[in-house]
């Protein structure tokens, strides 16, 4: 080897969690709160609407994704 130090590559890591603050509104609200507002409501309902039919693609193009190889 010629002494060269091989560059050590690390994945950073995602904040997969129900929240992502920046400071702009207080976590009670934004874990406590939120969810008693009528908008909230309903955009739930659009959320899971929308994982639906997420989810009705998914399984109607699994297998063509299977097969694409990267």
């Amino acid at each position: 080897m010629s002494g060269r130090r091989k560059k050590r590559v690390t994945q950073p890591s995602l904040p997969f969690s129900p929240v992502r603050n920046s400071g702009l509104l207080s976590e009670h609200w934004l874990e406590h709160r939120l969810k008693l507002e009528p908008e909230w409501a309903e955009a739930r309902q659009h959320a899971n609407e929308a994982l639906t039919n997420l989810l009705d693609l998914w399984r109607v193009q699994r297998s063509r994704v299977e097969r694409i190889s990267i």
